[in-house]
C-alpha cells in the first residue's frame, strides 16, 4: 500500500486503448532525435502525475497536525509506454520501442524552481510551426 496521495494525471489516461487525453497533452519526446519538432507521429501519448505526503505519515507525526497539510516532499513521476528511442532501430532502421517509467522527489526549493520556470515558459509568446503549403 502506497503512503503516497496522488493528484490526478496530467496527458493521457494510459489505461484506455486508445489513451485518452486529460487535462493537457503530454507526450514522450523520442530520444535520439533532438533536432526535429515534436509530432503526434513520432512523441507517443505520455502521464505525468503529482503525489504528497499526508502529514499523518511523517514520522514524529502529532494526532493533533492539521489533517489538510502535506509532508515536506512532492513527488513528480512519468510515463511513456509506448515512447521511442532513435538510438536503437530495428532492421528496417526505424526506431524501436523505449518505454519510459520515472518517479524522483522535489523538496520545496526544487518545487518553487520549477514553478518559477513553468511560469516564465507559459508567460513567453509562442511561436506556432506554419502549416505546410500546397
Amino acid at each position: 500500500m502506497s503512503i503516497w496521495s496522488p493528484w490526478g494525471a496530467i496527458g493521457y489516461d494510459l489505461t484506455r486503448k486508445p489513451p485518452r487525453k486529460m487535462r493537457g497533452q503530454v507526450r514522450s519526446f523520442a530520444t535520439g532525435w533532438s533536432n526535429h519538432y515534436p509530432n503526434a507521429q513520432v512523441e507517443a501519448p505520455a502521464q505525468l502525475d503529482l503525489a504528497t505526503l499526508p502529514s499523518r505519515t511523517d514520522l514524529g507525526h502529532e494526532d493533533d497536525t492539521d489533517d489538510d497539510a502535506a509532508g515536506p516532499w512532492l513527488r513528480l513521476g512519468m510515463l511513456a509506454p509506448d515512447a521511442r528511442s532513435w538510438w536503437r532501430r530495428d532492421d528496417n532502421g526505424e526506431p524501436v520501442r523505449a518505454p519510459v517509467d520515472a518517479t524522483v522527489v522535489l523538496d520545496e526549493e526544487a518545487a518553487r524552481a520549477l514553478r518559477d520556470d513553468l511560469t516564465e515558459w507559459l508567460d513567453m509568446p509562442k511561436a506556432r510551426p506554419r502549416k505546410a503549403r500546397r
